[in-house]
């Protein structure tokens, strides 16, 4: 059959689209900078800050350690993750309830008067602050600088800067290997003020991969009948899509050598011209152990229908930002982490109608899409938390930036050029400027509000690019955030869909938006 599955660029997080059709490949790599320091044995560990989720159907989830970090004088610790329960989910087609993801307790900040305030410029000398990555684990041993302070991160991931200014910047280093190439990122977070800044970066902890096999039965794909199976958990997702019979293939995630996942396949009928759905036809999941020393993970899913899935229309607006191309695609996201593409509508209708299912923990998200995120420039805009029958949805698609210099070609780059962008039409900021070698494997991120900048101080000094290599840069916006401080809240600031920028993925489910400059190819000096 032919149903389009969507080309992707390297991810930052580890997402795969699989069946029939390959990955796209990535650029070209050219040899990997060097320059910063290397730190190694990075840990994985609760996320700072938030509440441990309840686990269902039986999955154990083990209570967590309140790690909150303090905001001042009236801040006060974390409460502790609550327990796993044993109950199933309540809707029509369940799935034996999700595993519990354990994580620490809530701790709040300080008040926002001028005496302990999390946001204000008057809180203290000291900074209280944590770095996590963008699934929340925190990342232990990372090297961070504010001034001439130099410190490292705990096994909590937690740092304390005695003594900095009521404005100022921080660098921080992470360097770490797994089953991929070595990997080495500066950071730098310009002009924060608040004294428990939570730092996330997109990755500190090595990527691992393992084994699976996928054993569906009673669904066999026609010209018109699709199977996808999705993996969701703590610590990665990835869906396999026009799974079409039993097949061995690869899975990706970050952190621990050992995780479990929660495995979904969803069986459905669609249009053979607008390759939407019209029905669905069978639901099952399991849990599964991944383990880089295990050969194989058997993934058993049985997707006889026994009972009627329900389902319903959502329905809505898109306002576009641009003449550009177009399309709207609709996700089941489910608790475990775990994503199932329901519909890629390449037409971009403006207004729109889909059929979508309700199954047990789970929720619909819809993603208005203009441009391509491997070319830029690119934007989506999601609503989330969805369900059959919903209608009045609207979103609105905003305008990415446009780097402006070093202009696309430039060479003799260095920590003395000067780095300027315009921000898109409705992002006012802060940004993420990435400068990336084209490996994907090294490089620097600046979190800043400013739209211009020279390559900050990240810990060893300022960023050393190597020599004669060629870098992408470009211009992220994720949502919108009222400050630098908002940005450095104890949820992290990314977007669900940065992680791979085709779909959803990690524990952010909320609207929102993100976009993609176009990228200006630089040579450094």
């Amino acid at each position: 059959m032919a149903r389009s599955v969507k080309s992707q660029m390297g991810s930052r997080i580890g997402s795969r689209r699989i069946a029939r059709l390959a990955p796209f490949a990535s650029l070209l790599a050219l040899a990997a900078c060097s320059g910063v320091i290397g730190i190694e044995d990075l840990n994985s560990g609760p996320r700072p800050g938030s509440a441990g989720a309840s686990g269902n159907g039986g999955d154990t989830s083990t209570a967590g350690d309140g790690v909150g970090p303090n905001g001042g004088t009236n801040a006060t610790s974390g409460s502790t993750g609550k327990a796993g329960n044993s109950s199933g989910g309540s809707s029509v087609i369940g799935e034996g309830g999700e595993a519990g993801i354990i994580e620490g307790g809530a701790g709040p900040s300080g008040g926002s008067g001028t005496v302990g305030g999390s946001g204000g410029a008057t809180g203290g000398t000291a900074v209280h602050g944590h770095v996590i990555d963008y699934w929340g684990h925190v990342i232990s041993d990372a090297p961070v600088q504010v001034g001439d302070q130099l410190v490292t991160t705990d096994a909590q991931g937690a740092f304390t800067i005695d003594d900095a200014p009521a404005t100022y910047d921080v660098g921080l280093t992470v360097d770490f290997s797994g089953s991929g190439p070595r990997e080495t990122y500066g950071w730098a977070f310009l002009g924060l003020t608040r004294r428990d800044p939570t730092l996330q970066v997109y990755a500190g902890l090595p990527s691992q991969d393992g084994n699976i096999q996928i054993n569906p039965t009673n669904a066999t794909e026609t010209a018109t009948r699709t199977l996808t199976v999705a993996l969701g958990g703590p610590d990665g997702a990835e869906q396999f899509t026009d799974v079409d019979g039993a097949i061995q293939t690869d899975t990706s995630w970050r952190g621990p050598g050992t995780t479990q996942e929660r495995a979904h396949g969803l069986f459905w009928q669609f249009d053979a011209t607008s390759e939407l759905p019209t029905s669905y036809l069978g639901y099952d999941s399991v849990l599964v152990a991944l383990t880089t020393t295990t050969d194989v993970a058997m993934i058993p899913l049985n997707l006889k229908a026994t009972a009627t899935i329900p389902s319903g229309n959502i329905t809505g607006t898109v306002t576009p930002a641009a003449n550009t191309s177009r399309e709207n695609d609709v996700f089941l996201r489910f608790t475990s982490g775990a994503s199932i593409e329901l519909a890629s509508d390449t037409k971009g209708p403006n207004t729109f109608s889909y059929l979508v299912p309700t199954i047990a923990n789970s929720g619909v998200t819809l993603a208005a899409v203009e441009g391509d995120a491997f070319f830029g420039s690119y934007a989506v805009a999601h609503k989330d938390g969805l369900a059959a029958g919903a209608t009045g949805v609207t979103a609105a698609i905003p305008n990415p930036s446009k780097p402006i210099s070093p202009a696309d070609g430039a060479g003799a780059v260095d920590s003395s050029t000067q780095f300027t962008f315009t921000a898109g039409t409705g992002n006012s900021g802060p940004f993420l400027i990435s400068m990336i070698d084209e490996g994907f494997y090294q490089g620097l991120y600046v979190v800043t509000a400013s739209k211009t900048f020279k390559v900050p101080n990240v810990p060893g000094g300022p960023y050393a690019f190597a020599s004669g290599d060629k870098y992408l840069w470009r211009v992220e916006t994720h949502g919108a955030f009222a400050s630098m401080d908002a940005m450095a809240g104890p949820q992290g600031f990314m977007d669900e869909f940065s992680g791979d920028d085709s779909e959803p993925l990690g524990p952010n489910n909320t609207n929102g938006a993100f976009t993609i400059s176009v990228s200006n190819e630089f040579t450094a000096k």
